[in-house]
């Protein structure tokens, strides 16, 4: 009588409980049928269906931390870049540096690299002349009327990103 599973038994029901196609009866009895006592067929399926679960559950945590540090990291950007026009800053080492900070949250921030730090130089940039255009003619506005430059400025940056990540794919 077997005690273990085989490397290939095990990733056939982890492979069956990912796809949600396990049937636990019909493993124990295939399992059973090759040499394992019922009872220890059970608990092998058993630990196997719990580790395949384990291990989904701690791949769709790291998902959601990845996901969270990208939206944080889009914001910080659009904030960084909104700054200048909005406080009239007109001094160029705050643009420098915006531009250079907003190209290092770009970088950890996005999946590939180099996109990333793309849209965070582009977005800071093009938000400048967006925003500054925007208001030039102006003496009051609402706060919430900053959205609209700021998502003219959101198409051409992440079209860019796009098409970037298809001309230079990650190789993951």
């Amino acid at each position: 009588m077997q005690n273990t599973l085989s490397e290939e038994q095990a990733e056939r029901i982890k492979i069956k409980y990912s796809l949600g196609i396990l049937q636990l009866d019909e493993e124990v009895k295939a399992l059973a049928n090759d040499g394992f006592d019922e009872k220890i067929a059970k608990q092998l399926v058993t630990d196997c269906i719990s580790e395949q679960r384990k291990l989904m559950f701690d791949n769709r945590i790291e998902t959601e931390k990845k996901n969270e540090l990208h939206n944080v990291m889009i914001s910080a950007i659009i904030f960084l870049s909104i700054i200048g026009p909005v406080f009239g800053i007109r001094s160029g080492f705050w643009y420098f540096f915006a531009t250079v900070t907003g190209g290092i949250l770009g970088y950890f921030g996005f999946k590939h690299k180099v996109g990333g730090v793309v849209v965070g130089v582009m977005m800071v940039l093009l938000t400048l002349l967006t925003v500054s255009y925007y208001l030039a003619d102006r003496r009051s506005y609402i706060n919430i009327e900053l959205l609209i430059p700021v998502a003219i400025t959101m198409i051409p940056t992440f079209l860019v990103y796009w098409l970037l990540s298809k001309i230079f794919p990650i190789n993951a």
